[in-house]
Parts: C-alpha cells; sequence; structure tokens
C-alpha cells in the first residue's frame, strides 16, 4: 500500500494538504475517502491558483480537488504509463477496487544527474558560423579568440588550448622536459588522469597524501617524498578548493623543481586574490561535459614564461616549425582544439560569471538543508579563498555503500569520490608516502547533483531524502 505522506483525507484542509506535500517532495497529494477509496488528487500548483483566486488555507480540498486526474490500473500495460508519464508529472496507480496502491512519477523515469551542461548562450550560433564558413578543424578564429579571452580570465600571460585536460598536462610536462628517470609528485587523492600523464611521458609518479581537512597535497609529506630525481610537482584543486600555489613556488623553485598546477575542476576558484593556477609555472584546465565550464571534451595549458608558451604550441601541432611546415623541431604530438570546441568555448566564457554564480547559489541551498546536520561535513576552504563551484561535495558519517544504494533507488544520481590512486593496479608499482587521509576521505565522502538547470524542488527533492537515508543509516 502506498505511504501515508502521500495521502489526505477528502476533508483536509489546504494547510494540511500543503504540509503532507512539503512532506513527501512530489509536489503532489492524492486524497482518499474515509475507506481509503481514491478521490481524486491536488498539486501545489493547482492550491496555489486557488488561493490566489481568493480561497484560503482553511478551505477543504474538496473544494478544488481534481477529481478525474489521468490514472492507470495495476494491470496497465508499461506502454500505456510510459506515454502518460510523458505528459504529466504523477500519475496514480489504482487497484480495480478504486484504491491507490502506487505511483508513477517523473523521478521514475529520469534520473537526476549529477551533472549536466549548461549550454543557453552563444554556442548554437557560434558552431553553426563554424559549419557556414567550413572552419571546423583546428584552423579558425574562435581557437585564438578562446585562448586569449581565457588568458584574460585566468590572469596567465598565455594559454593554449589542446584536446582535454590530461593533455594539458602532458604538454605542460613535455615544456619542461620532464620525461623518463624523472619523478613527478601528485596526491593519491586525485582523478587517474593526473597519474597517467605523467607515466605517458616516461616519468614515475610520487604518491603523496592529502591534508584531512583541505584535502589538498600536504606540504610536510611532499618535502619527504623529494628526491634528486624530483622534476614537478603537480598540486590538485580537487573539488574546486584552490592549492597555495605560491608557497610551493617559493619552496620549491630553489631546487628547480616546477610546480604544475591541475585546475581541472577549479575554473571560479581564487586564492590569495588571484585564480587558480596563477603562481604556478603551468596551470591545466579541463572542459569535459561535467565541469564548470565545457567544450564537450577539451582543456587548456596557461603559462607566464612566453619561450615555454612558444615550444608548448610547436608540440602540440606535432612538433612542427611554425615558419617551416612539415619540418619537425621536435617529436610532438597532435593535441590541437577544434574550431568547433572553441566556439562552445568561447560562449561558455562569455557567461561563466552567471554559470558560477547559478552553481555557487546551489551550493548555499544544499548548505542550508544541511545546516547543523551533526552527520555531514565539508571540505575546509583557507579564509578569504574562494572554491571553485564544480561538484557539492560532503563528508557522511554513515555507510556510504547503504547511503549510495538509498539513493539510487530514488533516482537520485550521486558519486563516490576518488579512490585513492596508490590502491590501484597500475599505480601500486609506484613509491607512495600516505598517512591514510585519503583513504578516509574515500570512505566518508559523496558529490551530489551540480547542475546549472537543478531545480530549487530538485535540490530539496535530493536534500530531503539524503537527510531520511542518513536517519535510516
Amino acid at each position: 500500500m502506498i505511504n501515508d505522506k502521500y495521502l489526505v483525507n477528502i476533508n483536509a484542509s489546504l494547510k494540511q494538504v500543503l504540509e503532507k506535500i512539503d512532506m513527501n517532495g512530489i509536489g503532489t497529494i492524492f486524497v482518499v475517502d474515509s475507506k481509503n477509496n481514491f478521490k481524486g488528487l491536488l498539486t501545489d500548483g493547482d492550491i496555489r491558483r486557488k488561493l490566489l483566486d481568493g480561497k484560503n488555507l482553511e478551505t477543504k480540498c474538496s473544494e478544488i480537488l481534481n477529481n478525474k486526474p489521468k490514472h492507470v490500473f495495476e494491470d496497465s500495460p508499461n506502454t500505456v504509463i510510459t506515454e502518460l508519464a510523458r505528459k504529466y508529472k504523477v500519475i496514480p496507480v489504482l487497484s480495480k477496487t478504486n484504491k491507490i496502491v502506487d505511483f508513477f512519477s517523473f523521478q521514475e523515469f529520469s534520473k537526476i544527474p549529477i551533472s549536466a551542461p549548461s549550454i543557453k548562450g552563444n554556442e548554437l550560433k557560434y558552431v553553426m558560423n563554424c559549419l557556414e564558413t567550413n572552419w571546423i578543424s583546428s584552423q579558425g578564429s574562435y581557437v585564438n579568440e578562446f585562448e586569449k579571452n581565457f588568458s584574460k580570465y585566468t590572469n596567465k600571460e598565455h594559454s593554449i588550448s589542446v584536446t582535454n585536460g590530461t593533455a594539458a598536462i602532458e604538454l605542460a610536462l613535455k615544456v619542461f622536459d620532464i620525461g623518463f628517470g624523472d619523478e613527478v609528485i601528485v596526491p593519491d587523492f586525485t582523478f587517474g588522469a593526473t597519474a597517467n600523464a605523467v607515466i605517458s611521458c616516461g616519468a614515475r609518479p610520487v604518491f603523496v597524501d592529502v591534508c584531512p581537512k583541505t584535502w589538498l597535497i600536504d606540504m610536510d609529506l611532499v618535502k619527504k617524498a623529494i628526491t634528486k630525481k624530483t622534476r614537478a610537482i603537480i598540486l590538485v584543486d580537487i573539488y574546486g578548493n584552490p592549492c597555495d600555489a605560491k608557497e610551493f613556488v617559493n619552496t620549491f623553485h630553489k631546487k628547480n623543481i616546477k610546480i604544475i598546477s591541475d585546475c581541472a575542476e577549479s575554473v571560479g576558484a581564487f586564492y590569495d586574490g588571484n585564480h587558480a593556477g596563477y603562481h604556478s609555472d603551468a596551470s591545466t584546465f579541463s572542459f569535459f561535459a561535467n565541469k564548470s565550464l565545457t567544450t564537450g571534451e577539451g582543456g587548456m595549458l596557461c603559462l607566464n614564461n612566453k619561450k615555454d608558451y612558444n615550444k608548448g604550441k610547436i608540440l602540440r601541432d606535432h612538433g612542427m616549425d611554425p615558419s617551416n611546415r612539415y619540418y619537425h623541431l621536435f617529436a610532438g604530438n597532435n593535441l590541437r582544439m577544434t574550431n568547433i570546441q572553441a566556439a562552445i568555448g568561447l560562449a561558455q566564457l562569455e557567461r561563466v560569471d552567471d554559470i558560477l554564480k547559478t552553481r555557487k547559489e546551489i551550493f548555499n541551498s544544499y548548505n542550508k538543508f544541511f545546516e547543523g546536520n551533526e552527520f555531514i561535513g565539508y571540505q575546509k576552504v583557507k579564509k578569504d579563498n574562494q572554491q571553485g563551484p564544480w561538484l557539492y561535495t560532503i563528508n557522511v558519517k554513515k555507510d556510504l555503500n547503504k547511503l549510495t544504494k538509498s539513493l539510487e533507488q530514488e533516482h537520485i544520481d550521486i558519486r563516490r569520490v576518488f579512490q585513492p590512486l596508490s590502491e590501484m593496479p597500475p599505480f601500486k608499482k609506484y613509491t607512495s608516502i600516505l598517512n591514510g587521509t585519503s583513504k578516509k576521505i574515500y570512505q566518508s565522502a559523496i558529490s551530489l547533483p551540480t547542475f546549472n538547470e537543478i531545480t530549487k524542488k530538485e535540490i530539496e527533492y535530493v536534500s530531503k531524502t539524503l537527510i531520511t537515508a542518513i536517519e535510516k543509516c
């Protein structure tokens, strides 16, 4: 039988109805009589319109009831249910004796995703321009324009667009001549691309654990990991939290160690008044579809040194001499972004402030629902820093396997945070200096749906469902 939170008696007041609707999270209530016979339904929209028409909260729901809603029976074919689900938000399921036994809602057919791109500016216009003018490859005005504007946004002198964020890290390493026999320190708590890029260049990653509060690479452990072979340290602005790149530059430049900031998740993050990655020798960005600013696939390498920039552009383009095409100065790669991708990126960059503002509002909305909850904790962002609002991520002091299963059953897409790289087969053979923090974070943290078009009602639904699941664990 259907849960009582979805039912109300036909003589209930609109106030009582609204209280039930607020509790169940589907925006609808099913109305029954004293014998639990189905009499109709009401939505929050129905009530709002009637209140504007002069009804009040003491009005009985029977006076404004929709007593002939679309419905199905227990033995109705799936084709009938699916067809109605495309048109109506909630569909009651009745028994042959006119009792409501279940319902279908939009959640049954559409999971709330963890992320989705926000494509609502000039993206289509610019892409159509590429198609109409036949500038669809890596040659075209949008590539140069996107790079130039991205440099302005991050306040880096030079930007080189590439095929993806991993390619951006690889290119940075090659610009600095890092390869076989060299070691590169990376955090244990990050996406595999950070380490994969190091291995692809022939160097060896050295995994170092992170700080328990910030989830950022631990400076003290980094110092212990330094050897004569150390050529670079990759700082990862994990979940948009910017690393103190300036501190690492000041500490390790004297040892001739390059500092690379992996800013894949930190567009819109600021440290010490500067955009994430500003102080590093190189900063890399990802524009994958789940990122705050996207080109579908794509990435960017940002540099301040003109010589490094010129070398990077050559390496990106097969290593060819710009003044003598088809003559190779280096053994390079084809890492070029297409004009179509850059067109999307430029349109995204035009509205990046609005995109980030909306995502910050989403973070704030979640914060309000979880405020004071003893079972929920957060990654610490240093005072005066600004986190890039990528995925809303929290620590939960409960069994994550049970929580994940509960939310999936409610059609909510959540994501566990990154598992420590040192535990995975391809990386176990490399040196690790650990304190167990990455493992603890993996065992306790999840990301919730964070995308610009998520509605307030969906945020409320996700939040309340999570809180209920926590209480049941």
